[in-house]
């Protein structure tokens, strides 16, 4: 399995970690110098659990949470790749602009969907937003995304106009939510959820 990743901020000396739940699957070594992209190789030491679909990408030492390359996500089997949100017509392209300041960057649908969707995507992972004339919002569901940079996520989402709630300190990472423009609550997580847990 082959990872790429961009050093930036300095020169990076790290551990590249895979895992699913508490099991390390593969690690790999991480030296590169400042702005510079590097190639880590993976070796699986256990087999991915199909039944189970958490499966991170970790730095040891700096204790972040990565996402998968598209060389990477080809063999990570089962992880969630995409989300579809009911979204007025009127307000897709506001929703587009919502998601941009996440990191998400639009695509064309295939050719069969493109007169009924507008997709939007960061590192394989995908937001459908299907517009329909009375859609479905719901009231505490919602979708969760992990940003490369949480502060200047935050920064960006009020800087738009949009009002942020702090999520609880429920595994010792900041995490904050947000309304779309259509109305969905998506939470903003600076690390994934792992144990072992704050009180525990």
């Amino acid at each position: 399995m082959k990872v790429k990743l961009r050093c930036s901020g300095g020169p990076c000396a790290d551990t590249l970690v895979l895992k699913q739940w508490h099991t390390t699957l593969a690690t790999g070594t991480v030296k590169a110098a400042d702005g510079q992209t590097v190639t880590v190789r993976l070796k699986l030491k256990h087999k991915l659990n199909k039944r189970t679909t958490s499966v991170s990408l970790e730095l040891a030492r700096q204790r972040l949470t990565l996402f998968a390359s598209p060389a990477t996500r080809d063999s990570l089997r089962g992880v969630l790749q995409h989300a579809t949100l009911e979204v007025p017509p009127q307000l897709v392209r506001e929703c587009v602009a919502f998601w941009e300041l996440l990191g998400f960057t639009e695509m064309a649908p295939p050719p069969m969907l493109a007169d009924r969707f507008t997709w939007v995507e960061r590192e394989g992972t995908q937001i459908h937003l299907n517009p329909l004339p009375e859609p479905s919002v719901a009231r505490e569901g919602h979708v969760a995304v992990l940003v490369p940079d949480y502060e200047a996520a935050l920064r960006a989402l009020t800087g738009a106009g949009y009002e942020l709630r702090a999520g609880s300190n429920a595994w010792n990472a900041p995490r904050a939510f947000v309304r779309d423009p259509a109305g969905h609550l998506v939470e903003v997580m600076s690390r994934p959820p792992h144990p072992p847990w704050p009180g525990g």
